[in-house]
């Protein structure tokens, strides 16, 4: 497989705050993060020329650990390969996934579909996938990216994530453990992983890098890279109202790292991945209160509370309703005293909890 060289990085635009410009449309929805963007009234992908790069929304596509609509078929793939359509559809310009979902070929499938039905083109399509922690060791980072672009059947990758700051002993299992169930670790030093995605950028396989659920230390051991050649340009993490991640937003922007947020809207009460003592976040009366107001959903208000703040919302639903009436967001202003109110519903709780990567 090859993939054209790409030299020039695609950079996000400055975030300014959205009552002051309000064609910036810092939003995302999870196949499993959009970058900032721009609305053109002459562009029906609603990406401008200058800006063509950079994905209007995103769409995290859906995993078998989804169980949104029991509605809908419950062949998870299929799930997925619809839900994906209906956002690019809806229109949903990046599509966020990773290898670990196990979905990468009916997203691609999804992908070819709508081109071929003529709905969107491969450029303007925004793909990101995400490097397991199984595959940190240098020598298997091309390995797996190349497996992905494979299954997608596409060239390149748009952005390419360090899924987690954590390396796991290489092999087929996602969660290797010994005898003792005790997690089986890799010593692989994030430095090296990067170098090595570097290298697959420099081949043409991806035209962006990135890294998701890093901390500021971690962060900060890439950006001291000795010879770093390109910075991650995203950080994607949980973050909500509940989580509202302002240390971390505040040093990303001042590293030039757009911070995308995943779980914008809570998350599924799935007990595997999720801590179910933390309170749904849609039924939050703050939230509803404010909703009713603007004659908005909670969910409308918390993606529209992170795009004021300057953070990526990313989000998914299996629910073609629900892909469309997220997007409702761009008619409205949260006022100061909201996002005072909203600011004050941070308790630092997190959904996913990463349980099983825990000693």
């Amino acid at each position: 497989m090859s993939g054209q060289h790409h030299s020039a990085e695609p950079q996000p635009p400055a975030v300014n705050s959205v009552t002051e410009q309000q064609d910036h449309m810092p939003l995302s929805t999870m196949g499993d993060t959009p970058l900032h963007s721009r609305r053109s009234a002459t562009n029906d992908t609603g990406i401008s020329t200058a800006e063509q790069h950079t994905p209007r929304y995103v769409t995290r596509s859906p995993t078998s650990r989804d169980k949104e609509d029991s509605s809908m078929a419950q062949d998870p793939k299929w799930m997925a390969c619809e839900a994906t359509k209906v956002a690019i559809s809806a229109g949903i310009r990046h599509i966020d996934c990773a290898q670990v979902y196990g979905n990468e070929d009916v997203i691609g499938q999804a992908i070819r579909e709508k081109i071929s039905d003529g709905t969107v083109k491969r450029e303007d399509i925004f793909y990101t996938g995400k490097l397991y922690s199984t595959f940190h060791s240098p020598k298997l980072v091309r390995v797996a990216l190349e497996k992905s672009l494979k299954d997608l059947q596409l060239d390149y990758m748009d952005l390419y994530l360090i899924h987690l700051p954590i390396a796991l002993k290489p092999g087929d299992v996602i969660i290797p453990q010994d005898e003792n169930g005790k997690i089986l670790y890799d010593n692989t030093d994030l430095r090296d992983t990067w170098q090595a995605m570097e290298e697959c950028k420099d081949a043409g396989l991806v035209k962006s890098l990135g890294v998701s659920n890093f901390n500021r230390k971690q962060l900060e051991r890439i950006l001291s890279k000795p010879g770093l050649k390109y910075k991650p340009i995203c950080n994607q993490v949980e973050c909500h109202p509940f989580l509202n991640q302002s240390k971390l937003l505040e040093f990303c922007k001042s590293k030039d790292i757009v911070l995308e947020g995943h779980s914008v809207l809570g998350s599924a009460r799935d007990a595997t991945w999720h801590d179910l003592s933390v309170p749904v976040l849609l039924e939050n009366e703050v939230l509803k209160s404010i909703a009713t107001k603007h004659q908005k959903t909670p969910a409308n208000v918390s993606i529209r509370y992170l795009m004021q703040r300057g953070v990526v919302p990313i989000f998914k639903s299996f629910n073609p309703d629900h892909s469309s009436k997220n997007l409702e967001v761009f008619d409205f202003s949260l006022t100061p005293e909201d996002m005072n109110a909203l600011d004050e519903l941070n308790r630092n709780h997190r959904y996913f909890t990463l349980k099983h990567y825990s000693c």
